[in-house]
């Protein structure tokens, strides 16, 4: 089963404020501003794919972790196809993103880290 056959505008669905609440309490941070490995590995868990990271253009270094498979991307704001994905995120973050590639261990090192929050977030989903 492929993520983008999944999601649509109301996902994460009913249990969004459900996972929004985990992420603050467990982190203090939501999925864009610490919580994105987190959340991130949650959409593995639950649906597959790759974490990647979309890098920032001013210092090439990992800005948000998301799930990939094949030519789409996925962050709690849904899927898109890579590009559209990038230029949403440019928009809504108001960053420049030059590039995506796998997480590495030495990423998004602020970023939440959390396997048993990630589970339960998987289980929302």
């Amino acid at each position: 089963m492929k993520i983008h056959t999944i999601v649509n505008e109301r996902w994460p669905g009913r249990n969004r404020n459900r996972i929004y609440d985990l992420l603050i309490t467990a982190t203090g941070s939501g999925p864009f501003d610490g919580g994105c490995v987190v959340f991130a590995q949650a959409l593995q868990m639950r649906y597959g794919g790759d974490i990647e990271v979309l890098l920032r253009a001013t210092t090439g270094q990992a800005d948000h972790a998301v799930v990939r498979q094949g030519n789409i991307m996925i962050d709690a704001d849904g899927a898109a196809d890579i590009e559209s994905f990038i230029q949403r995120f440019e928009r809504n973050e108001q960053v420049q993103i030059s590039g995506h590639r796998p997480i590495e261990p030495g990423d998004l090192q602020d970023a939440a880290r959390d396997p048993d929050l990630s589970k339960q977030i998987a289980k929302l989903l």
